[in-house]
């Protein structure tokens, strides 16, 4: 069994002034967070608690045991850049994100490879996909030019996210498992939000 580690260094300056009131708007923050090779299934967990949510998909089964996951933010703490990358076995990503007064800002790159082993995982929690068999392996490349989530009365506001995104595939192969259908081949994949 492998352990994760995690490792973070993380400075707050000027949080509090001469009067001991908090002042977000002149602290400014330095941090470096990396987590290396933590379990997946842990993650999941971690996201679900924290947000109330019930992946549709098995993370660890899409993108593998493990995860590598780094934070790195420097800056004016109500206004101060994220970079974030993300890197397990079938994903790879890179995330800027940007905190404003009025949302976050950002965009990211993904890469998901997909073979027969993380497709069954990926497969078995839609119902159009169902009992399809990856014919071929393929990537997904996923580009979020520009993503905005403006704050509301309560924090973000995720109803009101704008997103501009390019999308593009290798060839995928699938046979859907469905008489009816039978084998399916998308070549070309190019789809922009």
């Amino acid at each position: 069994e492998n352990d994760g580690l995690i490792e973070a260094e993380a400075t707050i300056t000027n949080l509090v002034d001469a009067s001991g009131k908090l002042n977000y708007d002149t602290a400014t923050v330095d941090a470096d967070v990396d987590l290396k090779n933590v379990p997946t299934i842990a993650l999941q967990g971690a996201i679900a608690k924290f947000n109330d949510w019930k992946p549709a998909i098995d993370l660890p089964g899409m993108l593998g045991p493990t995860t590598d996951l780094s934070l790195h933010t420097k800056g004016l703490l109500s206004s101060a850049n994220a970079q974030i990358t993300l890197n397990a076995k079938y994903l790879k990503s890179a995330a800027m994100v940007v905190n404003q007064k009025t949302g976050l800002t950002g965009e990211m790159k993904l890469h998901l490879h997909v073979d027969q082993e993380n497709w069954k995982s990926i497969s078995t929690s839609h119902k159009t996909l169902a009992g399809s068999e990856l014919l071929k392996p393929f990537d997904l490349k996923v580009m979020l030019n520009r993503v905005e989530i403006p704050r509301g009365s309560n924090g973000l506001d995720t109803a009101r996210t704008a997103v501009a995104a390019n999308i593009t595939s290798s060839e995928i192969q699938l046979d859907t498992g469905k008489p009816k259908i039978g084998r399916i081949t998308l070549r070309n994949a190019v789809v922009g939000i």
